[in-house]
């Protein structure tokens, strides 16, 4: 064996090259993860809704009407807006509880905005939406929030900064929130028909 062969077999080789911006990129990915965690842990979970305005948004057709709405259309009047999904397991329970409410308190304009649990295409949507209503034998003018600018608007008015369906947000005549409310279950129902009998 010569001794050029001998040297070149003794060298190390050099550990190859990172790309410097792929550790950029993972840095920055920690560091949003980071800055999500620390917003949510400072949120505060008893802060409430009621008493602020419904903020800006527009809402799109999606059943039973052509019409686009907006914030002023809603609150120019006392609402019942009602957030639901039409993949909820509880839609039909849900829709039959919400149609009780909306006949028993008719001076409320009913606003029904209609929200996928999947990513969930608007054609699907409208189907599952047109079908959910029909079981339930409804014709409500029903929305849907095509830019998702509604839906994180209203998400942080919650607690938590997000909602479950159905959620339920009531204005008063003034376009204030008055009223607020996951509907998860029967006391649920119960305190927002005691909330709208006031």
């Amino acid at each position: 064996m010569s001794e050029t062969s001998t040297i070149e077999s003794a060298t190390p080789k050099a550990p190859k090259q990172t790309n410097p911006l792929v550790f950029v990129a993972a840095c920055g990915v920690f560091m949003l993860i980071g800055l999500m965690i620390l917003v949510w842990l400072g949120t505060d979970r008893n802060r409430t809704s009621i008493g602020k305005d419904l903020p800006k948004f527009a809402l799109d057709p999606l059943l039973n009407t052509d019409q686009t709405l907006n914030t002023e259309q809603i609150t120019a009047q006392q609402s019942i807006l009602y957030l639901w999904s039409p993949d909820s397991k509880n839609a039909q329970e849900d829709l039959k509880q919400m149609e009780k409410i909306a006949q028993k308190h008719k001076d409320y304009a009913l606003i029904s905005i209609a929200f996928s649990e999947s990513a969930m295409v608007f054609e699907l949507l409208r189907d599952r939406s047109r079908e959910q209503l029909q079981k339930a034998e409804l014709d409500w003018p029903t929305y849907v929030d095509n830019s998702g600018t509604a839906g994180m608007q209203l998400a942080m008015l919650m607690p938590f900064g997000s909602f479950g369906f159905p959620t339920i947000f009531v204005t008063n005549p003034s376009g204030r929130i008055s009223y607020y409310c996951e509907a998860r279950n029967a006391e649920t129902w119960k305190e927002l028909n005691r909330h709208l009998t006031k």
